[in-house]
Parts: structure tokens; sequence; C-alpha cells
């Protein structure tokens, strides 16, 4: 549901279909879909512009797909990261008359998703400016 009311600019159902998941999701302890949660809880804040957010949900979805042994949510959100980090980088080169993150912010949320995750776990890359 939250994907489907994010998908159609609702941004607002988007949020309210989340948190009551989460409150389900604790209520019942039923962590199986909590990873799934964070992610789409990401997503929304991508919809937002709100790096932070994004990168604090997926580290969430990562940490509680540890928890559970979900390797296929772990790598399900991991694919989430590349795809974001990837997208946010090329928004930061393409056209400048459309609202994206700079380099400098996308580079920043690197450094931040770097410093809270193992380096055995997953090959952050460093992005460089075409003027580099």
């Amino acid at each position: 549901v939250a994907s489907a009311k994010r998908q159609v600019g609702d941004l607002a159902a988007s949020e309210e279909a989340i948190l009551r998941g989460l409150e389900a999701a604790n209520t019942f302890e039923d962590n199986f879909a909590l990873p799934e949660l964070w992610r789409q809880k990401a997503h929304l804040a991508e919809s937002r512009k709100d790096r932070d957010q994004v990168a604090e949900c997926l580290l969430k979805s990562v940490a509680i797909s540890r928890d559970h042994q979900a390797l296929s949510d772990e790598l399900a959100t991991w694919l989430h990261v590349h795809r974001w980090l990837k997208q946010s980088y090329l928004q930061s080169v393409g056209d400048s008359s459309h609202t994206s993150y700079s380099i400098e912010d996308v580079q920043k949320t690197i450094e931040t998703l770097r410093a809270q995750i193992e380096a055995a776990d997953f090959d952050v890359p460093v992005l460089k400016s075409s003027s580099d």
C-alpha cells in the first residue's frame, strides 16, 4: 500500500501506511516485515530529498535483516543502497535546472554510510566530479 501511494504522489498516505505497518510489526512482534517497511520509508525519504533519513532507514533495514539472518532482505537493502547512490550521483552531475543532490551531498552520505558499514560488508564507491 505504501509503495502504491508513494508512486501516485500521495506521500502522506504512504507515510501513514508505513507507520501503521511499523506499529503492527511491533505490536504483534512480526519482525519479518520490518526490513521491507524500513526500505519503504527510505523510498519515501527519497521522494522528499531527505538523504539523511534515506541513509538512516536503509541502515536500520540492514541491521534488522542481520539480526534475523535474513540474507535476502539484507541483499535487497544493499541493492537499494547501490541504486540510490547511483541515482543520486547521476542527478548531481545532470541537469542543474532540477532539484538534485550536489556531488558534495552524495559524498557526505557515502561517508556517513561508510562510517557505519564494516569494510568487508560492502564496497562503497568514491565519487569524483568531472572536474577532478
